[in-house]
C-alpha cells in the first residue's frame, strides 16, 4: 500500500463524525510529492601525470546523469571545469572553461563530452581538476552534494 498523508483531520465533530464513520473526518491521499533531478557526475578522467611546458592542453572526459526525476524541458546549465592546488573546490580555484546543457541532452538519461582543457599551469607540482555540473544552481536538485567530482595531476613543467 502507497504510504499516506493526512491532508485535514475534523475529529470531535458530532455532525462530521457521524457522516465519517469511527475515523473521524479525515482524508487520506497517497503521498505525492513531485521527485526532483538529480545531477550526478558519472565519470571524469584525465592523464594522471605528464610533461609538458607551460599551459598545457589535456584531454579531458566526463559524463553526466540524472539519477532523479524529470528535467524541465526549458533547463539549461554549465559544465565548469577549475584548476586548484586544494583536493576541495574553493574559493581558490581558477575557472578553466565551461560547457552549457540543456534538457535534450538528458533524453538518454546522462550524456559525455570529450575537450581539449588548457590547464593555464606554469609551475610543476600536484595540482587537482575539479569538475561542476549544474555551476549555478540552474536546477532544483534533490542532492546537491554529488555534482563535483575531483582528479590529481601531477604536472611535470618544462621550460
Amino acid at each position: 500500500m502507497p504510504p499516506s498523508r493526512t491532508l485535514g483531520c475534523m475529529r470531535g465533530l458530532a455532525v462530521l463524525a457521524a457522516l465519517a464513520g469511527p475515523w473521524g473526518a479525515c482524508v487520506s491521499h497517497p503521498a505525492v510529492a513531485a521527485q526532483l533531478p538529480d545531477l550526478a557526475i558519472l565519470t571524469l578522467q584525465t592523464p594522471s601525470a605528464f610533461t609538458n611546458g607551460p599551459n598545457p592542453v589535456i584531454t579531458v572526459q566526463w559524463g553526466v546523469t540524472n539519477q532523479g526525476g524529470p528535467v524541465p524541458s526549458n533547463s539549461y546549465w554549465l559544465d565548469t571545469f577549475y584548476i586548484s592546488t586544494n583536493d576541495l573546490l574553493d574559493a581558490t580555484a581558477t575557472a578553466l572553461g565551461s560547457w552549457g546543457w540543456s534538457a535534450d541532452w538528458l533524453d538518454t538519461g546522462s550524456y559525455g563530452q570529450t575537450q581539449m582543457l588548457d590547464l593555464g599551469v606554469t609551475n610543476s607540482g600536484t595540482w587537482y581538476l575539479h569538475l561542476k555540473t549544474d555551476v549555478n544552481n540552474e536546477i532544483a536538485e534533490s542532492y546537491e552534494t554529488n555534482n563535483v567530482a575531483t582528479v590529481r595531476l601531477v604536472a611535470t613543467i618544462l621550460p
